[in-house]
């Protein structure tokens, strides 16, 4: 495997009397890869697809002492084309649940923009380098027991991309049937102040009970379920209350009297909580919420967001990230320890498509690699926070 031969000069100063001496340190870089014929390996390199839209393409040899060389501290020779190559230092290396290894390299003469990361197992090596706004992809596998083989390549610069939403929207009208439920006995109607809010907020429901009988209805029970249990009850105006019953937070309002055909308005108000989020239900039942053949049930929906941008303590962060950087938002001098590193665990499931999309027939390692570019990204910007695959 060739190496690349670079004159590095040492300068030390040593302070007695005038004198400066220099001295010069003749230093070999090793090659992580080698620029390879693709001829020779035409019928392996066949077996590893490449996208679309390729723009440069070189066959590469890795190194037979690869495991060697991919160690932290270690500085590597990258070629990248006959006439160009870089130099990185090798950061770290990290290992995933499945058994691959994820490295990261970043240039020794750059301002860090200059960042390789590479997945690998005994089969197979997925990578990124990149390098003056240019990205490089490396795809290889073991051939013949000799190191890995594949390709170096580049995609056009100009490629159509997808497009991302960046947001959420509200839909103009709501997303579940708010349509009045009629039984036997009654008809129940409700009516929401919002059906989207944040936490903290407060919401308020109105609902309208009709008598569909020739008789009075007597003595009996409007019962709201579900919202109690996820939400602070802040009163009502119409006399319900909330009450306790099989572990059961229930919002009860008494019908004393129902005329026929006439109706009676109730209504109530919560304050949002986290335990409403990502949704609250408002169940109302009329009848005995315990026998399903004796009730009329309606169901309205409140949908829950996250406040993410109040800052009640004015230092830039809000009191959404504080939570997750466990600083108290209260307090503008509570910051995080020198060492805090938000780890979040993720699980992948993946369909037969990505599969049969990918170059190399090893998907954990696609994910491994996604991730360790991800985390590579957030580390060289400063944001303290890194993704860990738990599960596939």
């Amino acid at each position: 495997m060739p190496t690349r031969l670079v004159l590095h000069t040492l300068l030390v100063i040593c302070l007695t009397g005038t004198s400066i001496f220099a001295t010069s340190a003749l230093a070999q870089i090793p090659d992580l890869w080698a620029l390879a014929d693709s001829d020779e390996y035409e019928e392996h390199l066949q077996t590893l697809g490449l996208p679309a839209h390729i723009n440069s393409q070189w066959a590469v040899q890795f190194s037979a002492n690869t495991d060697e060389l991919l160690q932290p501290g270690q500085i590597l020779n990258l070629p990248l084309s006959p006439t160009s190559n870089a130099e990185i230092a090798i950061s770290s290396s990290t290992p995933f649940v499945n058994g691959d290894i994820g490295v990261r390299g970043i240039g020794i003469e750059t301002d860090g923009t200059e960042l390789l990361t590479l997945t690998r197992n005994s089969q197979v090596v997925l990578g990124t380098f990149n390098q003056s706004g240019l990205r490089y992809h490396i795809i290889a596998q073991q051939f013949a027991g000799n190191g890995y083989v594949g390709w170096l390549y580049t995609q056009d610069p100009n490629l159509p991309t997808a497009i991302v939403d960046f947001g959420a929207h509200a839909p103009d009208e709501p997303l579940f049937d708010m349509s009045p439920v009629t039984g036997n006995d009654v008809t129940i109607a409700q009516t929401l102040s919002s059906s989207f809010a944040v936490v903290g907020d407060q919401v308020s429901v109105d609902i309208s009970v009709t008598n569909n009988l020739t008789s009075v209805l007597t003595n009996d029970v409007l019962s709201i379920l579900f919202i109690g249990d996820a939400s602070e009850f802040v009163g009502s105006n119409s006399g319900c209350a909330l009450t306790n019953s099989n572990n059961l937070n229930i919002i009860e309002c008494q019908i004393a009297s129902l005329a026929p055909n006439a109706s009676l308005q109730f209504d109530y108000t919560v304050r949002l909580t986290a335990d409403s989020y990502p949704q609250v239900p408002s169940s109302a039942f009329v009848g005995n919420i315990f026998d399903p053949n004796d009730y009329v049930r309606h169901d309205a929906f409140i949908f829950v967001s996250q406040d993410t941008l109040t800052d009640t303590d004015s230092d830039g962060i809000t009191d959404f990230n504080e939570a997750i950087l466990n600083t108290d938002p209260n307090d503008a001098n509570s910051t995080i320890s020198n060492d805090y590193l938000a780890e979040i665990d993720l699980l992948f499931l993946y369909t037969r498509n990505f599969v049969d999309e990918l170059g190399v027939p090893f998907p954990e390692t696609e994910i491994n690699q996604m991730i360790e570019t991800s985390n590579s990204y957030y580390q060289n910007s400063g944001a303290m926070v890194s993704f860990r695959a738990v599960h596939y």
